[in-house]
């Protein structure tokens, strides 16, 4: 019999065999309606009906035990087959729970798995969001540090604009007076010769450029210088012992002046005896012309201006 069969009709499976009890179950019911009369059927239907007797020559209580002993087979396999069947259900049962708990497991393991990747989906949500906030923060501290970077620069360059316009203006001012930038700052008399062949008196400026353009002197010096009330008439001559060609901006220059003198008025100032505030070298009318230094055209040339002091006496001391 195929097992599908076999695990399906269990209860063909008694103690003795399927076979037996079937065999058993025939004899016990030839037995019972061949060896027991009926009181309900005549004698002559009796011969027509009753079946043949199986042991004739038996006694009636061998037949009765066989046929208990069949009966009680019977119910053995019967009893045995109702096992099997309790055993089969019960075994069908256990696989039925054992695949019900595989497929628990399973969705109990996918369930966990799930939790855990929502788990580490939500761990990583919560990073992506602090980084997330971290860069928000940080960008919105680039943003407050490029908008004071900004500010700055447009300070800055307002700073500068004002600067350019001021310096332009300067530089406007410079080149068209730059006699107002030049600032004789000091004189001293080097040498001073009143009773030689050739009486002289050489002088040495101090000149300091605050101008924005380098500056120099022109070689020719012009005008004339008085001692007291009284015109000198000596030449009026550029020393080569100091360079004058180029002077920077923010620098100091020194030139030297020689005024030659004739023999009276060199005796004039020697024996001169006048009051002290009288008794001086004045540079008034001296014309020491300032143009622009080396490279520089926009500078239109003007006499420097003695501002600081108007001369100076025999003794050095500056008026």
């Amino acid at each position: 019999m195929p097992n599908c069969l076999r695990r399906r009709f269990t209860f063909w499976k008694p103690a003795f065999g399927g076979w037996r009890m079937i065999t058993a179950a025939v004899l016990f019911m030839w037995g019972l309606f061949g060896n027991i009369r009926s009181d309900f059927i005549s004698a002559t239907d009796q011969d027509k009906w009753r079946l043949p007797v199986l042991f004739p020559q038996v006694p009636w209580w061998v037949v009765t035990v066989l046929l208990l002993v069949a009966l009680a087979a019977i119910l053995e396999g019967g009893y045995r087959s109702h096992i099997a069947i309790v055993q089969g259900l019960k075994r069908k049962y256990i696989r039925r729970r054992r695949r019900v708990n595989r497929k628990f497991m399973a969705e109990r393991f996918t369930l966990g798995q799930y939790a855990k990747e929502l788990s580490d989906a939500n761990v990583e949500k919560g990073e992506l969001e602090d980084e997330l906030h971290a860069v928000r923060l940080k960008a919105a501290g680039l943003e407050a540090e490029c908008e004071s970077r900004i500010s700055e620069v447009r300070l800055e360059a307002s700073i500068k604009d004002a600067q350019y316009k001021n310096l332009r203006t300067l530089a406007e001012r410079d080149s068209q007076e730059i006699s107002r930038a030049v600032r004789v700052e000091d004189c001293s008399i080097q040498k001073m010769e009143l009773g030689s062949e050739t009486p002289h008196v050489h002088f040495q400026f101090t000149i300091f450029n605050a101008a924005l353009y380098p500056i120099g002197l022109e070689t020719k010096v012009g005008g004339f210088i008085r001692y007291g009330n009284r015109r000198l008439t000596g030449e009026l001559a550029m020393s080569a012992k100091w360079p004058v060609g180029n002077c920077q901006r923010h620098y100091i220059m020194r030139f030297e002046i020689q005024q030659w003198l004739t023999k009276e008025e060199a005796e004039f100032i020697a024996g001169d005896l006048s009051r002290p505030e009288d008794r001086f070298f004045d540079f008034e009318q001296m014309a020491v012309t300032v143009r622009g230094g080396s490279g520089v055209t926009v500078i239109e040339p003007k006499p420097l201006r003695f501002e600081k002091f108007r001369g100076i006496d025999k003794d050095g001391r500056l008026h």
